[in-house]
């Protein structure tokens, strides 16, 4: 008899399952994978019931029956439409009654909630959820997993090799759901950009240091030879400032011209793009003894230790080594 009840029971479920079932072709979906403790602990369940539906819509029911298993954690994935509240319920069984249920709601996330800018040594990520406080984050690159804080919801992965396709994944979990765990994956293939022969990058700049030796002014035309749209070196941030002195470093590289100037009035530091210099005070020393109004190209120089550099103003005629820079999504 107690068998008759529990067959007519999962009956009833499966052909509500079957009825009702549905997913727009217009919509991408998620998998959303359930992973949950025995419950109630020590009832020993026979199965479980797991119903889902679309938030404030009853005609669509789908439920799904998954037999419990002593030796096994109870698990389910789950398809949902992209962006989509739902509401979840866990039902335990036991001898056709049911001894517990927990619901909760949660939504389906696709590769449409995160947004993607690529350099050629950075990837930057901007995603959107239902609410941050109820979802962590994580990123993983190869071995490596980067795990969000503090609600974040955007993050740059830097450091990566250019012109590489690069293999992402990401895990939301859903936090707040005691003895449940619920959480959706997305990969994404992501290949960062490439700078021209010869040239080094750091997100979305390309830079290459000459050796060959001319005049300021003479500098600024061999950038652009190999590429219209290159120009003597400008640094904007500190950041940019560590790998160019860095990259020089590399090359052995004692003093170079940058694209620094006071050409235009004197005192009043620009690039050759016309913004102002940035930087702290401390990275330009003015030697007193060179007169201010015959140097008003800027080089950089290696301090005493070797261990940095220094901007400071020379003779714009003095034939010296360069650096060049370009912005690479210029280059096609």
């Amino acid at each position: 008899m107690e068998k008759s009840i529990i067959l007519l029971f999962w009956l009833q479920y499966v052909k509500i399952s079957k009825s009702f079932h549905y997913s727009p072709m217009n919509k991408q979906t998620a998998a959303v994978f359930i992973e949950w403790d025995e419950f109630p602990k020590g009832e020993s369940p026979e199965f479980y019931f797991l119903k889902y539906q679309l938030v404030n819509n009853f005609a669509q029911k789908n439920v799904k029956s998954i037999l419990a298993d002593p030796q096994k954690l109870p698990k389910s994935i789950i398809t949902l439409e992209e962006n989509e509240d739902y509401d979840i319920t866990i039902e335990s069984i036991k001898y056709g009654r049911i001894l517990s249920e927990k619901s909760f709601k949660t939504r389906g996330f696709s590769t449409s909630n995160v947004k993607i800018i690529a350099t050629s040594t950075s990837v930057s990520f901007n995603w959107s959820v239902l609410s941050s406080n109820d979802i962590s984050v994580s990123i993983s690159l190869n071995n490596s997993s980067r795990i969000m804080h503090d609600n974040s919801m955007a993050y740059e992965w830097d450091n990566l090799k250019p012109e590489t396709l690069h293999a992402f994944t990401f895990e939301f979990k859903q936090l707040h759901l005691d003895f449940i765990r619920i959480f959706q994956r997305l990969d994404f293939q992501v290949e960062t950009g490439s700078c021209a022969q010869g040239w080094v990058a750091l997100k979305n700049s390309c830079y290459r240091i000459s050796k060959d030796r001319v005049p300021w002014n003479i500098a600024q035309q061999r950038c652009k030879l190999p590429l219209s749209f290159a120009h003597l070196v400008e640094i904007k941030n500190e950041e940019e400032k560590k790998f160019v002195f860095s990259l020089l470093r590399s090359k052995n590289q004692i003093i170079t011209w940058t694209g620094l100037n006071d050409l235009k009035k004197e005192g009043h530091l620009t690039w050759t793009d016309g913004s102002s210099f940035g930087l702290k005070k401390n990275d330009t020393i003015s030697f007193l003894l060179l007169p201010n109004k015959e140097t008003d190209c800027y080089i950089l120089q290696q301090n005493a230790t070797g261990s940095n550099y220094f901007f400071t103003r020379f003779f714009c005629y003095v034939p010296l080594p360069y650096i060049c820079k370009y912005e690479c999504n210029n280059f096609h």
